[in-house]
């Protein structure tokens, strides 16, 4: 606030703040669907299935309305609702 070597300019392109899981999913969906890194969706829908480690695959199978995570210390599977 009070530096004074800072610019400011004018930005009109879309912006998302991707404050949670779901809002990374609506960003990286595709037909209701978002994968990243090794992972696999059989049956599933709207549903975001991310694996952050190489070596850790995550795989669904019938799931609906589900963000599931995979971090190299820890995993975190949630309804989409409950996801933040």
């Amino acid at each position: 606030e009070k530096a004074d070597n800072l610019s400011v300019m004018p930005y009109d392109g879309a912006w998302s703040d991707l404050g949670d899981w779901t809002a990374v999913w609506r960003e990286t969906e595709d037909a209701g669907l978002a994968t990243k890194g090794p992972a696999l969706a059989m049956d599933c829908t709207d549903t975001l299935l991310r694996s952050e480690n190489e070596g850790q695959a995550i795989v669904g199978i019938g799931l609906d309305n589900i963000v599931a995570v995979a971090m190299p210390d820890a995993v975190l599977v949630a309804h989409k609702d409950r996801a933040q």
